[in-house]
């Protein structure tokens, strides 16, 4: 559990499925990082869980194993309806372990693949034969599960087509997340925190949302941010979240000039006043299943520029509430934040739209509708219903 989108969208689904339809438990490892834990999140709101502490990140055959025999113990003396296992390791190990327990309903949200085109996944991308064996194990998983979600058509469709699960297994489910939290803009929230990091109100903000790891291309924004000084060298990058990569785009930071200019501000529990502050949202993700952390902007009626990979262009529409770009080239990101830093009309339009799309179609409320609906539907067809 941490800080992550996948663990955010459990936690959103267990504080609001019906209780009077659903009694939900937590089963997960106890294994952090420097990216945060949402552990205490979930104890705070009296959520039950159950810890597992063989269930660790990284492929451990020994651990794993046990962790399998704990869980199928678990889900066994639970006798469970249900079991929704989540992420590609947890999800694997959970999803096999409910099968061999007997459980009615197994569902396998995996929240995008580790072999998706285009994908930099470390550990996995370059390495064919790690790559030829995952692949194995998840097809394994599918073929355990009853249902398995996908994000969006693209995410569906490239599933099928590397044979992880048949077409009729899949039910499309879009991630969504609380746009009260979030927004609309607020120019007072914006003034406190510009005024808290020392930021003046002239100074074009950018910000970015997310673990400081290799996938997420952090590295081409900072590049990005030297070759935008030349024309606006009073712009500002908040980067919010930590993780491995931190050290090393700080020097490339300092390196660059930018120590200034680009803020590394940690783990934030004010990410929606971080983004109030901000007046673009980047994200240079190498590759992204969804892109929850541009959800996140969009409620804040933000304009989002993102690289063109994985399943962002099914969240943002290129030219209509942001832009799709080649993160790969930073002069490319740089472009784009310097027409829109130079437009504030421009900005305003595409955040308006952008928060209208979310509403419409990226609400936690529509993505638990969905959810519930599918829960509903397998149920029945189980006997657990009539």
């Amino acid at each position: 559990m941490i800080v992550g989108g996948a663990q955010e969208l459990v936690l959103s689904l267990m504080e609001r499925l019906d209780p009077s339809r659903f009694a939900s438990v937590l089963f997960t490892g106890n294994e952090t990082g420097p990216e945060g834990s949402l552990l205490r999140r979930a104890a705070d709101r009296e959520m039950e869980i159950v810890s597992v502490p063989p269930l660790v990140r990284s492929p451990r055959p020994v651990k794993d194993l046990m962790a399998f025999a704990a869980l199928r113990r678990a889900f066994r003396k639970g006798r469970f309806d249900i079991v929704n296992t989540y992420t590609s390791k947890a999800g694997f190990i959970g999803t096999l372990a409910a099968r061999a327990a007997g459980v009615p309903v197994v569902v396998y949200s995996p929240q995008g693949h580790i072999f998706a085109r285009g994908g930099r996944i470390e550990g996995v991308s370059g390495r064919p034969l790690r790559r030829r064996l995952f692949l194995t194990l998840r097809r394994w998983a599918c073929r355990a599960a009853d249902a398995i979600v996908a994000l969006h058509e693209g995410d569906l469709e490239e599933q099928v087509d590397l044979r992880l699960a048949p077409r009729w297994k899949f039910r499309v489910i879009p991630n969504g997340i609380d746009p009260g939290r979030y927004g609309p803009p607020d120019s007072r929230r914006s003034e406190e925190l510009r005024r808290k990091l020392g930021i003046a109100e002239s100074s074009p903000v950018l910000a970015t949302v997310g673990r400081l790891t290799s996938e997420k291309g952090h590295e081409d924004l900072v590049a990005a941010m030297g070759a935008l000084a030349r024309t606006h060298p009073a712009a500002v990058l908040l980067v919010a979240g930590d993780g491995p990569r931190r050290t090393s785009l700080e020097e490339q930071a300092r390196a660059l000039g930018l120590a200034r200019r680009v803020r590394f501000l940690g783990l934030r529990a004010d990410v929606p006043d971080i983004l109030a502050a901000a007046d673009v949202f980047l994200l240079a993700s190498r590759y992204e299943s969804f892109g929850l952390a541009i959800l996140e902007a969009m409620a804040a009626g933000l304009p989002v520029i993102a690289a063109r990979v994985g399943g962002i262009p099914f969240v943002v529409e290129d030219g209509k509430t942001g832009f799709l770009v080649d993160a790969r080239r930073p002069e490319d990101i740089a472009d784009r934040v310097r027409a829109l830093a130079e437009d504030p009309e421009k900005r305003a339009s595409l955040g308006r739209a952008g928060r209208a799309r979310l509403l419409e179609r990226f609400s936690v409320d529509a993505m638990i509708r969905g959810v519930e609906s599918m829960y509903t539907d397998l149920a029945r067809a189980k006997g657990l219903l009539p």
